[in-house]
């Protein structure tokens, strides 16, 4: 491999992969975000691929055909890997990556749909910041059933999930019921 193309295969992968870098986590800008960042990291190796050609010799018209052959096939492998991808996930998992809901909104939602104790317990295990805007919630739903944990000991009041608790949310007495909460 030439030392031209060796420079271009290296700013290739990093301009084609800088989108994910400064947008990576699907959990903070929704699958379709994602999604678009990713079309957009595929569609910049053409563009840098006509800025390296417009800049590029006469003499090196051969080597910039080979490089757009290079390009087109490594494009088209990724459009095949990722089809495969796509079609691995199972079906109903499908919609997120066309979701723009992010995981905070994820959290809070699961939190105020849940029917049970043990999956509403699943949002303190994220980070506090995706139940900041519903904390109040979360607050008093501990606090009420707070007692009614440590009294019956479900299987799933783990270590785990205790430690998970922030200890401001932990009431100074078990026994206390929600009505006798100071506010």
């Amino acid at each position: 491999i030439s030392q031209a193309c060796s420079a271009y295969l290296t700013f290739l992968l990093f301009l084609s992969s800088s989108p994910h870098l400064s947008f990576s986590d699907p959990n903070e800008i929704g699958g379709l975000y994602w999604i678009l960042c990713l079309v957009l990291g595929q569609a910049t190796s053409f563009v840098a691929m006509h800025l390296y050609e417009s800049r590029v010799s006469e003499g090196g018209a051969k080597s910039s055909h080979d490089l757009w052959a290079l390009l087109g096939a490594t494009e088209a492998g990724f459009v095949i890997f990722f089809a495969i991808f796509v079609g691995l996930i199972a079906a109903k998992y499908r919609v997120t990556f066309f979701s723009t809901i992010t995981a905070k909104k994820f959290n809070q939602a699961n939190f105020r749909n849940a029917l049970s104790d043990l999956a509403r317990c699943d949002i303190l295990t994220a980070h506090p910041s995706y139940y900041q805007d519903i904390r109040s919630e979360v607050e008093d739903w501990v606090f009420e059933k707070y007692g009614t944990w440590v009294e019956d000991e479900p299987e799933w009041f783990t270590e785990r999930v205790k430690a998970s608790i922030p200890k401001d949310m932990i009431p100074t007495s078990s026994k206390v019921t929600p009505r006798s909460r100071s506010s």
